[in-house]
């Protein structure tokens, strides 16, 4: 059996989340720090990520900033403190397709990307609907989605 090194890697945060927003029940209750964060695993020849964070240019600037994110901090400088660069990473598994969590799959070249078929499909779904729909997809970049369907059609 293979063993493993696990770090969950900080790359940015919210500063002042309000807590009410994370713990259903208590309101008014302050604010949390609120890390934005990926995990990176280590063993059996694999290097692996789970989710890939976002790329602080474009659309996922935009989101950031919407959003209150501050302290960005990109891969390659991130990864480097375990000593790994983005074209080492060999997969990545994305749990969800919001921004902060597979805005930066261009960034792994070398990877396989794995990501539930439905969470695709409901995404492409959603981006086909009209602009009173668009709550729905607030939280994801499109160009996001598109490089997700890319990367499944080459067999990524």
């Amino acid at each position: 059996m293979a063993h493993y090194s696990i770090w969950v890697l900080e790359y940015a945060a919210v500063e002042k989340f309000p807590f009410s927003v994370m713990m259903y029940g208590p309101q008014h209750q302050g604010t949390r720090k609120l890390p934005y964060a990926y995990a990176l695993l280590k063993g059996g020849g694999e290097t692996i990520l789970i989710d890939t964070g976002y790329d602080h240019v474009a659309y996922g600037e935009q989101l950031a900033t919407a959003y209150g994110v501050s302290n960005y901090h990109g891969p390659r400088a991130v990864l480097a403190e375990c000593g790994v660069k983005p074209e080492d990473v060999t997969s990545v598994f994305i749990t969800h397709a919001h921004f902060d969590h597979m805005g930066a799959m261009h960034l792994f070249p070398n990877a396989k990307f794995y990501v539930q078929k439905s969470e695709l499909d409901k995404w492409v779904w959603a981006l086909t609907l009209g602009p009173e729909y668009r709550f729905l997809v607030g939280g994801g970049d499109p160009a996001d989605i598109v490089r997700a369907v890319e990367a499944a059609k080459e067999g990524r």
